[in-house]
């Protein structure tokens, strides 16, 4: 499964998925954010993922784009963030993620991927 026009979020299948949940889920790795950038003159607002670690110890799925400060690099794809907020409940802006209402959202047979995605380094 692909998302964004450019495919630049990116699954072979439902254990890929469920794994870079759980590795996003982890307020440790990354933090989910809508940038409003119509207020500053751009098209629209920008659904972006801020990587807290570098990319490449992020799962290989996300097409990566610099980032700035303390964000290693970014995830632009406002399809995907859609999802992670409106499907997974995942927080936005800096707040923090709730880790069992975003399990509570997984099909148990892929718990295990979710669990191992959250805990990895």
């Amino acid at each position: 499964m692909n998302f964004g026009k450019n495919n630049q979020v990116y699954f072979a299948n439902d254990n890929e998925y469920f794994y870079a949940l759980g590795y996003l889920a982890n307020n440790n790795h990354a933090e989910v954010y809508w940038e409003h950038n119509e207020d500053q003159g751009a098209w629209g607002s920008e659904g972006r993922i801020h990587c807290l670690v570098p990319p490449a110890r992020f799962p290989q799925n996300f097409t990566f784009t610099a980032g700035k400060g303390s964000v290693y690099a970014r995830i632009n794809c406002n399809d995907y963030v859609g999802v992670l907020v409106r499907t997974h409940h995942f927080a936005i802006n800096g707040a923090l993620n709730n880790y069992a209402t975003i399990i509570s959202t997984v099909p148990s047979q892929y718990h295990a991927d979710f669990i191992a995605g959250y805990n990895a380094l």
